[in-house]
Order: structure tokens, then sequence, then C-alpha cells
């Protein structure tokens, strides 16, 4: 014979249901608080790790020696259009130079330091590379580097002259007002270096 529960049974049984449930409320409450905890504090991580990235990359951005060496200032003063000029270095970085400047572009023929050097005092660059019988696959490339510069902030272009030189005692030279690096062969990565350091940089603002 089944015993019939009492009203106090009962009620206790529907107190321990409440319970029941408020304990598994609780519970989940718990556990979403703390998911969402660990998931803040993830975020957190990452942000703080990307932080750290970023800060350590400026640093040694800003620590980090200037790309290739740093010459002699030859001077800056102007001479007569076409007349020779006798340079300390081959190739130069600075010194007297003729009243114009040469064309930002690549070019097929070699030009006179005269006009280049002029580049340079206005904060260009020069590329010069040496070119023997066949040299398809290195004018290619310096191509497509001119192509990839940034272009200047202040003029809107990329201020690189290109051209080549048989003198060269290597296979490429780079220069700037009063820096110059020598390199055996084609190196994207360290001419856009290069660049990136000087351009702008020479000691008169001019396009």
């Amino acid at each position: 014979m089944t015993e019939i529960p009492s009203r106090d049974d009962m009620r206790q049984q529907r107190k321990d249901q409440i319970d029941q449930r408020q304990r598994v409320a609780e519970d989940s409450g718990r556990r979403r608080q703390r998911n969402r905890r660990l998931r803040t504090g993830g975020i957190i991580g990452v942000a703080v790790a990307l932080l750290v990235g970023v800060l350590s990359f400026a640093v040694l951005e800003a620590t980090a020696p200037m790309p290739g060496d740093t010459l002699p200032d030859e001077g800056r003063s102007h001479v007569e259009l076409g007349s020779a000029i006798t340079y300390s270095t081959n190739p130069p970085a600075s010194g007297p130079h003729y009243p114009v400047t040469a064309r930002w572009s690549f070019n097929d023929s070699p030009l006179q330091p005269g006009f280049w050097v002029h580049n340079l005092e206005h904060g260009g660059i020069t590329i010069l590379y040496r070119c023997p019988a066949d040299c398809t696959e290195l004018k290619q490339q310096l191509k497509g580097l001119m192509e990839s510069l940034p272009k200047s902030a202040r003029y809107g272009y990329v201020k690189l002259v290109i051209a080549p030189d048989d003198t060269l005692p290597g296979a490429i030279a780079a220069m700037a007002w009063n820096h110059r690096i020598m390199l055996d062969k084609f190196d994207s990565g360290t001419l856009t270096r290069f660049y990136q350091a000087y351009v702008d940089k020479g000691p008169e603002d001019a396009p």
C-alpha cells in the first residue's frame, strides 16, 4: 500500500526542488563568470603581447644602425655645366655638382656624377649598376625596385635615380648625401632599407 506523503513532506520536496534549481542556476552563473574572466584575461594577454611586440620592434628600429658607410663631406658648390669634376671617392656621395639635377628615373645610359650628386643634395638616392654584355635580369630587378619603393612624403614621387656605371668597383652602389653602400649583387631588402633611411634627408629640402 502506497503511503500518501504528508503536507510537510510535500512542502519539503518543493523546497528541495527550489533549492536544487537555485544551486544549478548559481553554478551556471559562476561558470559563465569564470568563462568571461578567462576570455577577458585571454584578450588582455593577447593585446599586451601585441603591444610588447610593437614596442620591441619600434625600439629595435630606433636603435638599429643606419645602413651603409658614412663618407666625408666633399662640399656642395655648383660648377659650370659640363665642366670636369674630381671627387675623392668613387662613386661620390657629396661634392661639387652641376646646377641642374638628373631626372628621377631609370636610365640605360650612364650619367655624369655632376648631375646626380645634385639629386643627393636634394635628399634623393642614386643607384649605380655595372652592366656586363647582358644584364637584362638586373635591369628588370632595378626597375621593379623603383616601382615598389614608397613615394617621398614631401613631394609625392620616388626620389631615385638609377644609371649604369662601368667604373664601379662592385656590382651595385647606392648613394645618399654622405652615405654609400656597395653590393656584390642585387638585394632588394638592403636597397629598400637604404632608400627609406635617407630619402628626403639631404642638406637641401628641394624636389
